[in-house]
């Protein structure tokens, strides 16, 4: 692992980050080196996976039954409809302003939004008005879960045109979304993500997914969500997040991504953490992670970070309110 101080980033960075080969790389589809060219040969088959994968797949039915309530627009259908969940999680209830903007963002952008909180929220009518439905989980469990509660209470999100699975730790968008998507319909796959990464195995970064109706319609989909559970941060992450991607691509499913693991340096490092500035300036991801500026704000890595944010138009106040 690299340091954020480490003097070799810098030099690397100098070295490699060439601004017509990024642009060039972008929006593409995005292979599985792990898999070595091997499918399965029937769904649900997995002899041939690689044992690290293996040992990791989705199995097993779990139910979350009356642990997930939907608590505003009971009757909303979103067949045909492209539809955002947004997963959020706040102790004291209250959806902080930067999860606002948000989702008011998505809405601009032709998105249905629902929001999927990890506990009960407090409802001011405002919220109402800006989400098209509202659901919670009242069991352990991080993102995936929360998406799970979404896809139990409103069966009709597996028949929506595009689902983008979203989360509250991002700040976003800084800068627009518009052109990542105009750039990713040109891409012949089945779901992509903005980030890829090859951190623990080659996958997409679980904080922006798009899943077009191919795989919302496939049987390894449902097989994922069906194995959800509850589960502690750990089994969010290597479970969950990166094994999707695996997953989806074993059983036939074509991944893509907007930014491909490799494109900055090739290396196993999170690219939302150790690059966020050339992934928001040379690749125009609209994104910066929220425990980057948490932890790390006043870290040399990042200097700088107010004045871009500033730039893009992004107000600075909805980031000193979540901290």
């Amino acid at each position: 692992m690299i340091a954020l101080h480490d003097p070799i980033l810098a030099v690397l960075r100098a070295a490699v980050f060439d601004r017509g080969r990024v642009r060039d790389s972008l929006a593409t589809v995005m292979p599985v080196p792990e898999l070595a060219g091997t499918s399965a040969r029937f769904p649900g088959d997995t002899a041939g996976l690689p044992p690290r994968l293996r040992k990791r797949l989705p199995e097993g039915v779990v139910r979350l039954g009356a642990n997930a309530r939907v608590l505003s627009a009971p009757a909303a259908s979103f067949a045909g409809s492209r539809v955002a969940l947004l997963a959020q999680w706040a102790e004291d209830g209250n959806v902080a302003p930067y999860v606002r903007h948000y989702i008011r963002s998505l809405k601009a952008e032709g998105w249905r939004v629902v929001l999927a909180c990890g506990n009960e929220p407090t409802l001011p009518p405002s919220l109402v008005r800006e989400c098209d439905a509202i659901v919670c989980r009242n069991c352990p469990g991080y993102d995936f879960t929360s998406w799970k509660a979404a896809l139990e209470v409103f069966p009709s999100l597996w028949e929506a045109e595009e689902l983008l699975l979203t989360n509250d730790s991002i700040f976003a968008p800084i800068g627009p979304l518009g052109p990542v998507h105009t750039a990713m319909q040109g891409v012949a796959c089945d779901f992509w993500g903005m980030v890829g990464s090859k951190e623990f195995l080659t996958h997409l970064q679980s904080y922006y997914l798009v899943f077009r109706g191919r795989a919302l319609r496939h049987p390894a989909f449902a097989a994922f969500w069906d194995a959800v559970g509850g589960g502690d941060k750990a089994d969010a992450v290597l479970n969950r997040e990166v094994v999707l991607t695996a997953w989806l691509a074993w059983n036939g499913l074509v991944p893509g991504a907007y930014a491909p693991p490799g494109l900055l340096l090739d290396t196993d490092i999170n690219p939302a953490h150790y690059f966020w500035r050339e992934l928001c300036c040379l690749c125009h991801v609209p994104f910066i992670k929220r425990d980057l500026l948490r932890d790390c704000r006043f870290h040399p890595h990042l200097n700088g970070w107010e004045d871009f944010v500033r730039r893009s138009g992004y107000d600075l106040r909805l980031i000193a309110n979540a901290f």
